[in-house]
């Protein structure tokens, strides 16, 4: 009877041998690599909890006085007037209307909030978390915070 090849000596390339453990290997190095992509991205997702500008309070309701939500209706109107004009002015594509459409866009959905009957703090960040929620308007925390501030001080007496 012949006897297997084997690299090790002593080890037969017929019996269970090393597949097992190179086997485990490779499992337990997979894991780690996807245990460590996933911790990257949610870190990244989370952001760092001392900046100002992390995902961690953007969603919270402003606070303050701000304007009822008739005349906040008529000033996010008004705005959406001038953002349309400059939205004209410019190709699309290009960064001025860019940032032209995603005010309008936000400020569209504050509105659209508002006419279901929210008030004017929860539309803010409803609408907020709405458009971060779509794929195609998703904002890194910076730029969110910003149109939210925009929003705010907007919809300020």
């Amino acid at each position: 009877m012949k006897k297997a090849f084997s690299i090790i000596k002593g080890v037969a390339s017929k019996g269970a041998g090393l597949l097992p453990f190179v086997l485990a290997f490779v499992f337990v190095a997979a894991m780690t690599t996807d245990m460590n992509a996933q911790s990257s991205v949610t870190h990244q997702t989370a952001g760092n909890p001392g900046s100002p500008a992390s995902w961690k309070n953007l969603y919270d309701e402003p606070t303050g006085l701000f304007v009822s939500s008739e005349t906040a209706k008529a000033r996010l109107m008004d705005e959406m007037k001038e953002l349309k004009e400059t939205m004209s002015q410019y190709a699309e594509g290009t960064g001025p209307y860019e940032t032209a459409a995603r005010r309008y866009f936000y400020y569209a959905l504050i509105h659209e909030n508002l006419e279901a009957g929210k008030t004017v703090q929860s539309s803010i960040s409803d609408a907020l978390a709405s458009m971060n929620n779509a794929v195609s308007t998703a904002l890194d925390p910076e730029d969110a915070q910003a149109e939210k501030n925009a929003a705010i001080s907007l919809l300020r007496p």
